[in-house]
């Protein structure tokens, strides 16, 4: 695993067998990001979409 000073600003990607909640709590601390696959997710709740310029990408 990449440490989490590394991961700060950038995305993390991970498949379920990667996903240990501790570290993905401490990520979010550090100010990294991070897209998982995790088992039995059915459900996704978007709360905001951005461009890469910044700009909102869809009304939510």
């Amino acid at each position: 695993m990449p440490t989490l000073m590394g991961l700060k600003g950038n995305l993390f990607l991970a498949d379920r067998g990667y996903y240990y909640a501790d570290f993905i709590l401490e990520l979010n601390k550090a100010g990294g990001y991070y897209v998982l696959r995790a088992k039995g997710l059915k459900r996704v709740l978007i709360h905001s979409a951005l461009r890469q310029d910044g700009q909102q990408l869809i009304n939510i």
